[in-house]
């Protein structure tokens, strides 16, 4: 199983917001040392077990596991990799990003604080598709639960994965083009690097840069904006709107 930054930032808010529903009032830690740096905290080879316990507190399963934390300027990989009693083994990798006034005031909320999210709903699932050929347009963190269906895709069903940003090197780009010279060409990856204005979101550039992309199924990620323009794009393109599928993430 694979996660990512959105799952975090998700799971992080839900933990704010839970703090004005419980007894136990976190700023009475407010003040405790050392403080929780995440760079500092997560760095390196970590070691951790825990159980997962029902209602009664009954010990339901155990577990051991191994995180390899590496971060490359303000993006964090954390490579989880759990052994459980029972035998079962799973992997999970966060990638994490401060991207700025959204995802960093997440962290300088005050516990109680309202907060309000808007999604996943869920679209950005393989098993959603219609046909043997998806088409992955993502732009800024929208590309991280693009990586994700990449773990998900059949054999003998094509990618083409476009991720517009803004300049470059730029998030998961190495590892996408990693993916893409291990796939035989199951996977073809095209970054567009530069503005909106450079690169908008047009039927014409689709189909440039897929030009059967009429007969895929297209899956889009990143601000509502942007989503918006790549849905009217590929039905202009002549995608069946059954065969478009968007998620939607907003604070």
């Amino acid at each position: 199983m694979i996660l990512r930054a959105r799952a975090f930032l998700l799971l992080l808010a839900a933990s704010l917001l839970a703090g004005g529903c419980t007894s136990i009032d976190p700023g009475t830690y407010a003040r405790q040392a050392p403080a929780l740096e995440l760079r500092r905290y997560f760095d390196g080879t970590i070691d951790g077990w825990g159980m997962v316990q029902d209602r009664s507190g009954k010990v339901l399963r155990r577990f051991t596991v191994t995180i390899e934390a590496r971060w490359n300027g303000d993006v964090g990989t954390l490579d989880e990799r759990f052994v459980w009693s029972d035998g079962e083994r799973q992997r999970r990798v966060w990638t994490v990003r401060d991207l700025g006034d959204q995802s960093g005031a997440l962290l300088s909320l005050r516990p109680g604080t309202p907060v309000f999210i808007e999604g996943p709903y869920g679209a950005m699932r393989m098993d959603t598709r219609t046909t043997d050929h998806v088409v992955l347009v993502a732009a800024g963190v929208g590309i991280t639960p693009m990586r994700a269906l990449l773990d998900e895709l059949p054999p003998g069903v094509l990618a083409d994965v476009i991720y517009r940003v803004s300049a470059e090197p730029a998030l998961l780009v190495d590892e996408l083009r990693a993916i893409e010279a291990a796939s035989r060409g199951q996977v073809r990856v095209q970054v567009l690097a530069g503005t909106r204005r450079r690169w908008p979101m047009t039927p014409d550039l689709l189909t440039q840069l897929v030009p059967g992309i009429a007969n895929a199924d297209v899956y889009a990620c990143g601000p509502s904006g942007f989503t918006d323009s790549v849905h009217a794009a590929a039905r202009q393109a002549g995608v069946r709107a059954d065969a478009c599928h968007h998620e939607l993430f907003e604070f």
